[in-house]
C-alpha cells in the first residue's frame, strides 16, 4: 500500500499547486472540491496503510477508486474551462491512472490472499466420516 499512498500524496501536492493558480471564480468552488477529493484520498490511504486490519480492504479500494474518478471528471472540467494548462491536466491524469493501477494491484493481492486463506481453512476440515454405501 505504500506506493499507492506515495502516488496519491504526490497527486495531492500537485493538485494544490495547480488549484492555487486557478482563476478566482473557479478556485473557491471547483478548486475547493478538487482539493477535498485529493486530500480525502491522501488521508484515507494513510489510514489504510497504518490500520489495514481495521478496514475492509476491498470496500475501501472501491471507494477510493470512485473518488479518484470524481477527481478525474472535475480536472477534465477545469481543462475544458481553460482553468488549467493542458500539460498540468495530462500530468494529473497520469498520476490518477498510476494511483488506480496501484489500487487494482492491491485489490488483486487482497482477493488472492483472501482466497488462499479460505482454501487453507477448508483443507484443514476433518474428512467426511459418513459410512460407505453397501
Amino acid at each position: 500500500m505504500l506506493p499507492a499512498y506515495k502516488c496519491v500524496y504526490d497527486l495531492c501536492l500537485h493538485i494544490y499547486n495547480v488549484t492555487d493558480k486557478m482563476p478566482r471564480k473557479l478556485k473557491y468552488d471547483l478548486g475547493t472540491r478538487i482539493r477535498g477529493y485529493a486530500t480525502d484520498l491522501a488521508e484515507n490511504m494513510h489510514v489504510m496503510t497504518t490500520n489495514v486490519k481495521l478496514l475492509s480492504t476491498e470496500n475501501k479500494i472501491a471507494e477510493y477508486a470512485a473518488t479518484a474518478h470524481k477527481l478525474r471528471i472535475d480536472i477534465r472540467l477545469l481543462k475544458d474551462l481553460d482553468a488549467i494548462e493542458p500539460k498540468s491536466w495530462g500530468h494529473i491524469n497520469v498520476q490518477i491512472e498510476d494511483f488506480l493501477n496501484l489500487l487494482r494491484a492491491e485489490f488483486l493481492t487482497s482477493t488472492r490472499s483472501k482466497k488462499a486463506t479460505h482454501s487453507q481453512s477448508s483443507e484443514t476440515l476433518p474428512p467426511n466420516n459418513t459410512p460407505a454405501s453397501i
